[in-house]
C-alpha cells in the first residue's frame, strides 16, 4: 500500500521541524522521510511547495539561518528549477541518520541551478551528493562549502555524477579534486 501512495503522490514526508529564535531549523528523529526507510534527522523537500513552505518558516531570518541536527534532502522535486529559496540557508551542521548525508540533491528532472546555495559556508558534518539532475548545468553555488568530515554509508563525501547536462569549467574541477591541508585518499 505505501508503495502505491508513493506513486500516487500522496506519502508525503513528515516535517517536524521547528525553527527557533537563532534562525535555526531544528531536525529531530520525528522529522521522517516520505517513503518510510526509516530515515530521520532530515529535511525533506519533494515539491515547489515544501520549497515556499520552508521558505516562509524562516522569512523572519535576515541575517540567514542553519539547518541544525540533520541534513537537507531534495529529491524527485520536479517542479523545482532553482534553489534560490534556500538563499538563506548559510550552514548545515548535521546529516541525516540512515546514510550520512548532510545534503543530498538526487532525481530532480528540471532542476538547473544550485545557485540559491550560494550563502551556504563551512564544513558538512556529512556527505554532499547531487546525482540524477539531468537539467543541472553546474554546482555554482557550492562554492562555500569549505570541507566535509564524513561519508555516507556507500562510502562517499563527494558523489556528484549523472548530471547529464552539467558540465565544469577548469576551476569547478579544481576546486573538486584539491585536497589542500587534508589527506585525499
Amino acid at each position: 500500500m505505501a508503495l502505491l501512495l508513493l506513486l500516487l503522490g500522496l506519502l508525503r514526508a513528515v516535517d517536524a521541524y521547528s525553527v527557533n529564535e537563532n534562525c535555526e531549523v531544528v531536525l529531530t528523529d520525528a522529522d521522517t522521510d516520505p517513503f518510510g526507510w526509516g530515515v530521520t534527522h532530515a529535511l525533506f523537500i519533494r515539491s515547489k511547495d515544501d520549497l515556499d513552505a520552508l521558505k516562509a518558516s524562516v522569512a523572519h531570518c535576515a541575517d540567514g539561518w542553519r539547518i541544525m541536527g540533520g541534513g537537507l534532502t531534495l529529491q524527485g522535486a520536479d517542479d523545482v528549477a532553482d534553489l534560490e529559496a534556500l538563499s538563506g540557508l548559510v550552514g548545515i551542521d548535521g546529516k541525516e541518520s540512515q546514510r550520512g548525508r548532510s545534503l543530498y540533491i538526487y532525481n530532480n528532472a528540471n532542476l538547473e541551478s544550485l545557485a540559491g546555495l550560494r550563502n551556504l559556508k563551512g564544513t558538512l558534518p556529512g556527505a554532499l551528493i547531487v546525482s540524477m539532475n539531468y537539467k543541472l548545468k553546474s554546482i555554482a553555488g557550492l562554492e562555500g562549502v569549505a570541507r566535509i568530515e564524513g561519508k555516507d554509508s556507500d562510502g562517499y563525501s563527494v558523489d556528484i555524477r549523472l548530471n547529464n547536462a552539467m558540465c565544469l569549467p577548469a576551476a569547478d574541477r579544481a576546486r573538486l579534486t584539491s585536497c589542500a591541508d587534508t589527506e585525499c585518499s
